[in-house]
């Protein structure tokens, strides 16, 4: 996990700089020629190999470079779309993102017994879903040699009823904030997706052991990993439905409120993890990842990458975005670290909350800032009108004060 970050974090910022000087098209047909190379090496990582474990390292470094692209997705996506549109579509790009992390794990269950050569080369339960892939990534490239159209833009896009282009809350109109304000909100976008991020990957880290304890199971039968991923299968499937919650109450709840929900719901998981007593139940467990896997980690990473690209308004978003994936990247780097380098897992779930602790205060402080922000900006706005605003004028009745006209 953390050599797949190191090169994702390298690559974030570079691609997202390539997708603002060139095409879009262009980008995504390197970064998905550069995850093909990566993924085959991975398929010729066999244990009984020479420099197996070489070449799996340069296979994760490799493909997490080509997992780059993210950020050119997530700028891609902006800058076909309105302001208000944003949280919809950028909602659907990460269903489709927590696709690949929540569901394809489930994938590696229909490869758990295959055993066999095909040119020398040895197919099993580890190698083989690098061909799964492989293959992926040849449709990506047919995809966007194809079916790609970049003449698409806002234009193209659903008319925005009156309502709807009229909404305004603390986030949807930084058109109207201060350039300084702006900054400090994308800082603490930043921090907060570092937060999220890292706490998904540490989950992602310790999801099996964790079931595997609470089960009881052998971790080195087959049958325990296909129930792992499993497990952690359906939890993706549940988790699609906190997606589906976003778009369908978008207009009832504000974007800061969605963000502090889906932390409320991680420190809520991670407490149900660090009260466990000293036998780890399944139940437990079954609650403890449903609010983290399920609720919390979507509607984080959801909602934040939303309101940051609200936050930057009609900017190119290439470098800001890949800026923002790099930050992630480090948090995927350093924290996955964490369960190996500390002999108990309860102080791990211990820094998940006081991150998520510090995040919604983080953001109850921003929310703060901005709304005094504002309420300056409309001070000014009726002083700048009064001084505007043309004195009366004594030689005029129309402008004259009724002390001008005293009566008699």
């Amino acid at each position: 996990t953390s050599l797949f970050s190191v090169g994702r974090l390298i690559s974030s910022t570079v691609f997202g700089w390539m997708c603002d000087h060139y095409s879009y098209r262009s980008v995504y047909l390197w970064s998905s020629a550069i995850c093909l190379v990566g993924n085959l090496i991975y398929v010729f990582a066999d244990q009984h190999v020479t420099g197996s474990l070489t070449a799996l390292a340069a296979s994760r470094f490799i493909v997490g470079f080509g997992a780059g692209n993210r950020s050119v997705c997530r700028a891609d996506v902006a800058s076909i779309t309105t302001i208000n549109q944003r949280l919809t579509y950028l909602t659907i790009l990460a269903t489709v993102v927590f696709f690949g992390y929540a569901l394809t794990p489930g994938l590696g269950s229909l490869v758990a017994n295959t055993d066999f050569y095909v040119l020398g080369v040895h197919f099993n339960k580890f190698t083989s879903p690098g061909m799964i892939l492989v293959l992926f990534n040849l449709m990506t490239i047919i995809g966007m040699l194809t079916v790609y159209d970049e003449s698409v833009g806002v234009q193209d896009g659903p008319i925005e009823s009156p309502r709807t282009a009229g909404v305004n809350n603390t986030l949807s109109d930084p058109t109207t904030m201060p350039e300084r304000i702006v900054n400090i909100g994308a800082m603490v976008f930043i921090f907060l997706n570092f937060n999220a991020r890292g706490i998904l990957s540490v989950f992602e880290t310790v999801n099996i052991p964790l079931f595997i304890e609470a089960t009881g199971s052998d971790p080195e039968s087959v049958s325990a990993v296909v129930d792992a991923s499993n497990f952690q299968f359906y939890l993706g499937l549940l988790g699609l439905l906190s997606y589906f919650s976003i778009e369908y109450f978008r207009h009832s709840l504000r974007d800061v409120t969605w963000v502090q929900l889906g932390f409320v719901m991680l420190l809520a998981g991670n407490v149900l993890l660090v009260v466990a007593p000293s036998a780890l139940t399944f139940p437990q467990l079954a609650v403890a990842e449903f609010l983290v896997w399920s609720v919390g980690c979507p509607i984080t990473t959801a909602v934040v990458l939303a309101a940051f690209s609200k936050l930057l308004g009609g900017r190119p978003q290439g470098t800001l975005m890949g800026l923002l994936g790099s930050a992630a990247s480090v948090s995927r780097i350093v924290l996955p670290l964490l369960p190996a380098a500390i002999p108990t897992l309860t102080p791990v779930f211990w820094i998940n909350i006081v991150l998520c602790a510090l995040s919604i205060a983080l953001l109850w402080w921003y929310s703060r800032l901005v709304h005094k922000a504002k309420m300056a900006m409309l001070a000014d706005v009726e002083n700048a009108f009064r001084i505007v605003s043309p004195p009366n004028d004594p030689r005029s009745p129309l402008g004259s004060d009724k002390a001008d006209f005293p009566d008699k």
